[in-house]
């Protein structure tokens, strides 16, 4: 007699089994999505609380950051001035400055920090020359091209 062609009958301990592996898997997927949720809802929060975070206001006067050594630089936009932490003899007020300029500009997606007379901001490349560099461009006097006079 010929046996039969194709796949031999499964017993019913096999399709339990799948079965049972089924369901587990079902449950990895299940789990898997609810941590995804999870994260997903984390990073919404935390990005609000850097929002807020970069809305504080600086607790001190703009002129007082004019008291770290600022170096005199040139660039393709023109002069700028850089000052960093093993320049900065106010160690206390360079990391002042340092914090501020970095929640308000890398922590909340800006290039750039206005205080007072000045533009503020941090070297945002992957490795940046030195790290812990702060520069200030002063802001630009006089009307603007589509302001009317």
């Amino acid at each position: 007699m010929a046996r039969p062609e194709g796949p031999a009958p499964r017993d019913r301990s096999s399709q339990a089994a799948d079965k049972s592996c089924s369901e587990r898997f079902e449950k990895l997927v299940l789990a898997v999505t609810d941590f995804a949720n999870a994260i997903e809802a984390a990073a919404v929060s935390f990005r609000q609380c850097l929002k807020e975070l970069a809305e504080i206001s600086e607790d001190k006067p703009a002129e007082v950051y004019d008291k770290l050594p600022w170096e005199d630089r040139e660039g393709s936009k023109g002069p700028f001035q850089m000052v960093n932490k093993r320049l900065s003899d106010n160690g206390d007020l360079y990391r002042h400055l340092f914090n501020i300029v970095k929640v308000n500009t890398v922590n909340a997606g800006k290039f750039s920090h206005s205080i007072g007379d000045y533009y503020y901001w941090l070297d945002r490349r992957d490795q940046p020359a030195d790290p812990t560099a702060i520069y200030r461009r002063k802001k630009k006097t006089g009307k603007r091209l589509h302001e009317k006079e």
